[in-house]
């Protein structure tokens, strides 16, 4: 079955490029515009090296507003279900889990002979890159990395190359229309297409433009979960102002070669959270991901905002946020030299520029601890386009606290002179 976002999607682009692959003639094509269609088809097919009939039925169909969406599955028996598109359905989760369960029921058992291996089922799926934060990003992205609680083992992608690349899979084709399809393409987009659309990267959408540009998803995330190293002090950098209730912290080690580590996070991306939560959910982190495995003589350090030195609004005592996350966190603080932009912005984009140990990233972000920051990194923090082009600051959204949190960590210990930092004692003295 093709299961298409929208019968109007289904009969302008997909069963028009169904058909130039496979023949359509009056009598194994049945359906009207916007509505659903079959098509039959009979061929021959090599198994074990003979040529076999086979009898190929292909069901076009959407589930449209109308429609309960578990009703729709209810009952199908299918061999397996194609999602053209994939990356434009808000619904791609609950699609996904309810196609599984009725793929593998067509044909019948008792049509197949005693000795036959299994028969073919799946659910596949085509798409342009993604943007970043869709259902699509999440589940194909940021939760096929190597963690086996985030996402199925029998989850797959494969990417295709850029349109830049010898090896893009379908030059050979638009070659037909021009002998530089893609470099005169390039030459009339927008960066953020010529990124998503031609070079195949996750973009963030069409809201704005990424605050930290330099960011690139393959060079700093991961290829998989990153140990704690135990000999490198945990700095944990902090965004939390005297009031704000969605406060994120990013778990930093810095290690022998120089390389920036973010190793864990905590990000509000639904609710709120109070200091004292806040502080507990540091420590929970810290005393289960960080301090089993570190040295004794290694320990963390906390670094925080400037904004968090003033008195903070929620403490009857009068402390300031740094003394009040200090005191029930029991890790020392420490102030950063400054919360000024572009002090912030430099000291997390020149390690996106740079290499240590001569072709190492400057910086590599956890895939399975860290889904928050890449996702704002990606796109997710931006500034938002404007008609006279985007605005001067950032938007504030799920996606802020988290990148800003991650920004005091380089800046704190290596941005302008890190001994501009000052120590918090809990007396406040």
């Amino acid at each position: 079955m093709c299961l298409c976002p929208t019968y109007r999607r289904a009969w302008d682009t997909v069963i028009p490029s169904f058909f130039k692959n496979y023949p359509r003639t009056t009598d194994n094509f049945r359906g009207s515009r916007g509505d659903p269609a079959d098509y039959n088809y009979r061929t021959l097919m090599m198994i074990e090296g003979r040529p076999q009939p086979a009898e190929i039925e292909v069901l076009f169909r959407a589930v449209t507003a109308d429609l309960d969406i578990e009703d729709f599955f209810r009952g199908l028996e299918v061999t397996a279900f194609w999602l053209p598109e994939a990356d434009t359905n808000a619904d791609l989760s609950t699609i996904l889990s309810l196609a599984s369960n009725r793929v593998g029921r067509f044909p019948e058992p008792d049509d197949r002979p005693a000795d036959a291996p299994d028969a073919y089922k799946g659910v596949f799926c085509d798409a342009n890159a993604p943007v970043i934060g869709s259902p699509f990003h999440d589940r194909f992205y940021l939760r096929r990395m190597p963690d086996k609680k985030r996402a199925p083992e029998t989850d797959a992608l494969f990417i295709q190359p850029s349109g830049f690349s010898a090896n893009a899979e379908n030059i050979q084709n638009l070659r037909k229309i021009s002998k530089n399809f893609y470099a005169e393409q390039a030459a009339q987009l927008d960066v953020y297409d010529v990124d998503r659309l031609l070079k195949n990267k996750p973009g963030p959408g069409r809201h704005g433009q990424a605050v930290h540009v330099n960011f690139d998803f393959d060079t700093h995330v991961a290829r998989q979960t990153m140990p704690v190293d135990p000999l490198s002090l945990v700095v944990i950098s902090i965004d939390a102002g005297s009031n704000t209730l969605h406060p994120a912290a990013v778990f930093w080690q810095k290690v022998y070669s120089g390389q920036w580590r973010a190793l864990a996070e905590i990000h509000v991306a639904e609710g709120q959270m109070n200091n004292d939560a806040f502080a507990e959910e540091i420590r929970r982190v810290y005393n289960f991901r960080f301090a089993p495995h570190l040295h004794n003589d290694v320990g963390a350090l906390l670094a925080l905002d400037p904004a968090a030195a003033s008195p903070n609004a929620m403490s009857e005592a009068s402390a300031s946020t740094a003394q009040v996350l200090q005191n029930l966190i029991g890790i020392e603080a420490m102030i950063a030299p400054s919360n000024k932009t572009s002090h912030r912005r430099t000291a997390l984009d020149r390690l996106f520029l740079g290499r240590v140990s001569g072709s190492e990233p400057a910086i590599l972000i956890d895939p399975v601890h860290c889904p928050g920051l890449i996702q704002g990194l990606s796109g997710g923090f931006h500034y938002r386009k404007t008609p006279a082009g985007v605005a001067l600051t950032p938007a504030k959204n799920i996606f802020s606290h988290v990148c800003e949190a991650a920004e005091y960590g380089p800046l704190t210990v290596d941005g302008l002179d890190a001994r501009e930092g000052r120590f918090i004692r809990p007396d406040g003295e």
